[in-house]
């Protein structure tokens, strides 16, 4: 892994780490689209969330977090030159387009 890939990597769990203090949540849903269909989601615990984030990330996807009305955490993954997806899509679990 180079210096700048490292670097970068290293923000972003430190985004997350101070993302996570400041955003007490009960519950992670980990949501996946490549394009604008979503390909999966999936229940993390806690102690995997930082990992997960990490693998995602060395495996060259796209990853931001945010927290829903009734006080769970979501992770939403994309790939890269794939569209981001909206948060609203995110939280109802749906692909970003009809298909």
């Amino acid at each position: 892994m180079n210096e700048a890939f490292r670097q970068k990597l290293d923000s972003k769990i430190s985004e997350w780490r101070d993302w996570k203090e400041k955003n007490p949540f009960s519950a992670c849903r980990l949501v996946q689209y490549c394009g604008p269909e979503m390909v999966g989601s999936l229940p993390l615990e806690k102690e995997e969330i930082e990992s997960r984030i990490k693998a995602l990330i060395c495996e060259g996807f796209y990853i931001e977090w945010n927290t829903k009305d009734d006080g769970s955490c979501f992770l939403r993954v994309w790939e890269f030159g794939g569209p981001e997806p909206d948060w609203n899509k995110v939280f109802e679990e749906a692909d970003l387009i009809e298909l």
